[in-house]
């Protein structure tokens, strides 16, 4: 049960896995309050939606990477993010770190680790 509700910013460069994560966010009692698929689009997302969380997956389309989106995001807004990716290198770790994320969650992910990282926000 969800005491308060999170507007989440879903940032996923692959619309099919977008679509899938505005399911189980919306399903669990969260507000989605858009999706981009570059790191400009999240940017400019969080500016304009000011949302609780930023799901951001790491790999995104267009020159800038979600580390550098988060980045800007955490920086200029203070809107902190949970990052999703299927490389979980320490290198990658090292970058997400300045971005201070509340976790992340390996791809291929399971719909119950997301959920479980969102209850813990919420």
């Amino acid at each position: 049960m969800i005491v308060t509700p999170l507007k989440i910013l879903i940032c996923e460069d692959e619309s099919l896995i977008a679509l899938g994560l505005c399911a189980i966010v919306e399903d669990a009692g969260h507000i989605v309050c858009g999706t981009c698929a570059t790191a400009v689009e999240a940017v400019a997302a969080a500016i304009t939606c000011r949302p609780d969380l930023v799901l951001m997956d790491v790999m995104l389309r267009g020159g800038e990477d979600g580390i550098a989106a988060a980045l800007e995001i955490r920086q200029h807004l203070d809107i902190p993010c949970l990052f999703m990716s299927a490389v979980d290198a320490p290198a990658m770790r090292e970058r997400m770190a300045g971005a201070r994320p509340l976790g992340f969650v390996a791809k291929p992910y399971r719909p119950a680790d997301l959920l479980q990282q969102l209850q813990r926000l919420a």
